[in-house]
């Protein structure tokens, strides 16, 4: 796995925007077929290694011939230069977001073995304290560019004169938003870019997304190529197997690539299985769930559209082209900017306020179990989260109006394509999101001390600070089993009506 440099290592380069991240780039990589630098937002301190003699507007690429051309991405502001490069006809096979060119896990493990010497003791280094233990465990000390103490931290200080002869070997992590004037010391020390130091905003990016990406793992490959990939986290819940992929093989449309993988665990029924499907299989020899999904589609480089699935969800006919088309129709059409989208799911905190508002059955919940509300499911209206009995209703008991999954399905499938945006936490069960969000957010987080729901949190979060909506596809509807309080009873409810979720031709 070489991350993106692949893409770009033949091509004619652009760098747009200039700072931190087009610095490290530069130090990291040689562009043999470098043209220049845009950027329409120039800053002094971003100025670190470029003049603005030497930066151009944006404007000037559309004088440029497309040809072998590709653009990175070096801003903030991403998803505005993307915009841009549509508007003037270059496409995704012109650009690359320059995290993506982070991917760098031989750097990381080099930096792990490594004794590290942090510049600044200020407000950067703080900031990225965590980051700092978690990917720099060889840290020694620090480094002032004017030394008033000698020990910060419980580590040594060094002076620059100091630095310049004790760091020959080490790697230096420039922790200060004086980027620029520490460079130039640095280089004048003959120290190298890329080799000998990197911003430490560069270092936890290189950590994150490499995070794990090194651990013990068997990969059947059976995928095509595809941009569509389908991940399934998979291996504890057997006796929904039968159904859940009897569903999936019949309804995942051709041409996207699917593939099983299972964390911390080998299963032999699902490898045979995928070889009778000709899916992919994965299995991590780590339990960890982000770690698991992150390599699945690390795997998969040509995958953009990416829809994860767990074990105990119940597909539909239809659910994953109206997911594309919601995607694709409120990018281009509506006001939000998509972090990800989902269908509706009756044992979910949102969803399954929705699906009763929809079908007329919000009275049959209230009678029974009370005020109906909006829930991340955790800090208040907890019902469809603990309750067994919530679970039962919305897979029909005592709740006509419903009808079945399928029956459900067919009715909205029926409407003209209808959205809502998701405004608290959700659970990600089931999601449809795109390859440039997942390196945004630096992928999922792999966490020592937490595996599951790590990864919905990391995600929500994502789309909220960056304002990215989570979008419910209103046309679409799939079953969710239970929460792991309801499994027990849900699994007998599951062997007692295993007409609710077998094919409708087998029930």
């Amino acid at each position: 796995m070489t991350g993106g440099y692949d893409r770009i290592k033949d091509k004619r380069i652009v760098l747009w925007g200039v700072g931190i991240l087009q610095t490290d780039l530069e130090g990291l990589y040689t562009f043999e077929k470098f043209l220049y630098y845009v950027d329409d937002f120039i800053q002094e301190k971003n100025l670190i290694t470029v003049s603005a003699e030497n930066i151009y507007s944006p404007q000037r690429l559309k004088e440029e011939d497309d040809k072998d051309l590709m653009v990175i991405l070096c801003m903030e502001a991403q998803d505005d230069a993307v915009d841009f490069l549509k508007s003037i006809g270059l496409g995704k096979e012109h650009y690359i977001l320059g995290q993506e060119l982070l991917f760098y896990p031989v750097y990381q493990h080099q930096a792990s073995e490594r004794e590290v010497y942090i510049w600044g003791t200020g407000g950067s280094y703080f900031y990225k304290e965590v980051e700092i233990r978690r990917y720099l465990p060889g840290l020694a000390g620090f480094i002032v560019t004017e030394k008033k103490e000698n020990v910060f931290m419980g580590r040594e200080v060094l002076s620059m004169e100091e630095a310049e002869s004790r760091c020959r070997n080490a790697l230096i992590v420039v922790a200060s938003v004086y980027y620029k004037e520490i460079y130039a010391n640095l280089r004048n020390m003959g120290f190298r870019p890329g080799q000998d130091f990197l911003h430490l905003e560069t270092i936890a990016a290189i950590g994150k997304l490499s995070a794990g990406i090194s651990v013990n793992y068997t990969f059947d490959y059976r995928g095509s190529g595809s941009k569509e990939l389908l991940v399934v986290l998979a291996g504890y819940k057997e006796f929904v197997w039968e159904s859940v992929f009897a569903r999936l093989h019949a309804y995942v449309p051709q041409g996207v690539d699917v593939c099983i993988v299972t964390s911390g665990l080998v299963r032999n029924e699902l490898k045979e299985m995928c070889r009778e499907y000709e899916w992919s299989y994965l299995s991590t020899e780590m339990n960890n769930v982000s770690l698991a999904l992150n390599l699945a589609i690390w795997l998969h480089p040509e995958a953009d559209y990416i829809y994860k699935m767990d074990e105990d969800i119940f597909v539909t006919d239809g659910v994953f082209e109206t997911l594309k088309k919601t995607y694709q129709q409120v990018e281009e059409s509506g006001r939000y900017t998509v972090g990800f989208v989902a269908p509706l799911v009756p044992v979910n905190g949102y969803g399954h306020v929705r699906l009763l508002e929809l079908f007329d059955a919000v009275d049959l919940w209230e009678k029974r179990f009370g005020a109906l509300k909006y829930s991340d499911c955790f800090y208040h209206h907890r019902t469809i989260w603990k309750e067994p009995e919530a679970a039962c209703f919305m897979w029909g008991e005592d709740n006509p109006k419903m009808g079945s999954l399928d029956q459900m399905q067919t009715i909205l499938q029926k409407k003209a394509l209808q959205y809502s945006v998701c405004p608290i936490r959700y659970s990600i069960g089931f999601i449809l999101f795109r390859r440039e969000n997942w390196i945004k957010m630096e992928t999922f987080p792999v966490l020592e001390y937490r595996n599951m729901g790590a990864d919905e949190e990391w995600l929500c979060q994502f789309c909220m600070m960056q304002a990215r909506a989570m979008v419910i596809a209103e046309n679409a509807v799939v079953g969710h089993l239970s929460y792991g309080a309801q499994n027990q009873v849900m699994e007998q409810f599951y062997y007692r009506h295993r007409e609710k979720f077998s094919l409708p031709r087998l029930s």
